[in-house]
C-alpha cells in the first residue's frame, strides 16, 4: 500500500554568508536536514522530537513546501511534490491536502483579519469557495467543530485568548479538509490546562476527519500519549525511529535514552535526571565520516569519530543509527 507521505533522502541546506573583505573560500552550508527518510500512513500520528536546532521545524516546513529542499523526494499519495517551488506550491492542486498548524497562532494569523476571515482565507484560495451563504455556512461549521463560538468570529487575534487563537489556527488548517496536518508545537505557547483541551480537540478531529498528523514537540510525555510512532532527530539526522511504546520502553540510541531519562518524574526523592554532557557540534559542514553525537555520547568509541554509523534495523518497525547496535536476525 502506498503511504500517504513518503520522504526519501531529504536534504535542506542553507548557505553561510562569507564576511566581506575576506578571501574567497569554499562555500559553507548549514545542514539543517540531512538524509532524512520517513513515511506516514493514512490515519497515523508520527511524533518528531529532539533538542532545539535539530531540524524539526525546518523538516516540518519543508514537508509543507514552505521551504525548498536541496535534494531528495517528498511524495504525497505517490505524487512528487518536492520539485514544486515554494512560490508555486501555494497554488498547487495538492496544496489543500497538506496543511500546517504553527506554534504561535498570534504570529501566524494576519492581525488585520478577523477569526472568520482567517478561516475563510484558505477556503477561497484553495477550494474555490467564494463569498456568500456557502462560505459563511462552511466557516461557521468548521469553527463550531473546533469549539469556536459564533460570537468570536468577528474578533481580531489580539481580542482572543491564547486558547481561542489556537483553535482559530487549527480551524484555518482543517478548513480545506486536509489529508495530512503538520503540527509544529501547537501547544507550546499555552497554559498547561489549555494544552490538555487543545490536545483533546486534535484527537477528536483526527478521529472524525480521518487525518494523519506529523506532531512536532519538545514534550515527550505528550508525544508518548498522542503519537503512534516517534522519530528522534539530532543535528539534522534521524537517529531513532519506532513505535511510541517501544521507543519509550526500550530506547536504543544513547541520545534517545538520555532524552527519556531527562523527563521529570515528579516523584520526591527520585533519582536525578540524566544530563547530556557537552555542547552539540556546529551544523555547518559537519564531518560526514563521524557520528553526529560524537563528543556527547557516554558510550563513544574510536570508530564513532572515523565512520558515520549505519541505520540498524532492531525489528521490522524499529531502527536506530549507532555503531554499538546489532540488528535483528
Amino acid at each position: 500500500m502506498i503511504p500517504l507521505l513518503d520522504v526519501a533522502e531529504l536534504e535542506v541546506r542553507f548557505p553561510v554568508r562569507q564576511k566581506a573583505g575576506l578571501a574567497r573560500r569554499t562555500p559553507s552550508f548549514v545542514h539543517a536536514v540531512d538524509d532524512v527518510s520517513l513515511t506516514v500512513a493514512a490515519g497515523e500520528t508520527v511524533g518528531l522530537v529532539g533538542e532545539s536546532g535539530c531540524g524539526k521545524s525546518t523538516l516540518a516546513r519543508t514537508l509543507c513546501r514552505l521551504i525548498d529542499a536541496t535534494a531528495g523526494s517528498i511524495r504525497l499519495e505517490g505524487r512528487e511534490i518536492v520539485d514544486t517551488h515554494v512560490r508555486r506550491a501555494a497554488k498547487a492542486p495538492w496544496r489543500g491536502d497538506i496543511q500546517l498548524v504553527f506554534q504561535d497562532a498570534l504570529d501566524a494569523i494576519n492581525p488585520r483579519m478577523t477569526a472568520f476571515q482567517a478561516i475563510a482565507d484558505p477556503l477561497k484560495r484553495l477550494r474555490g469557495v467564494r463569498s456568500g451563504p456557502e462560505l459563511t455556512a462552511t466557516v461557521t461549521e468548521v469553527a463550531a467543530s473546533c469549539g469556536i463560538a459564533e460570537t468570536l468570529l468577528g474578533r481580531f487575534p489580539h481580542q482572543l485568548s491564547g486558547g481561542q487563537r489556537a483553535r482559530v489556527g487549527i480551524a484555518r488548517a482543517i478548513a480545506c479538509r486536509p489529508k495530512l496536518l503538520v503540527l509544529d508545537e501547537p501547544t507550546a505557547a499555552l497554559d498547561v490546562s489549555v494544552q490538555v483541551v487543545i490536545l483533546q480537540l486534535l484527537a477528536r478531529l483526527k478521529r472524525e476527519l480521518g487525518m494523519s498528523y506529523v506532531f512536532v514537540s519538545h514534550d515527550l510525555n505528550v508525544v508518548r500519549m498522542f503519537c503512534d510512532r516517534i522519530i528522534v532527530m539530532y543535528l539534522g539526522k534521524i537517529v531513532e525511529i519506532g513505535p511510541a511504546d517501544e521507543v519509550f520502553r526500550h530506547p536504543r540510541h544513547p541520545y534517545t535514552r538520555a532524552l527519556i531519562q531527562a523527563i521529570p518524574s515528579g516523584i520526591p526523592g527520585a533519582a536525578p535526571q540524566a544530563v547530556i554532557e557537552g555542547e552539540a557540534k556546529s551544523p555547518i559542514d559537519p564531518n560526514p565520516n563521524a557520528c553526529r553525537f560524537v563528543g556527547r555520547c557516554p558510550n563513544e568509541e574510536r570508530r564513532c569519530s572515523e565512520a558515520a554509523p549505519p541505520f540498524v534495523s532492531l525489528s521490522r518497525t524499529h531502527q536506530a543509527r549507532c555503531h554499538l547496535l546489532r540488528g535483528s536476525e
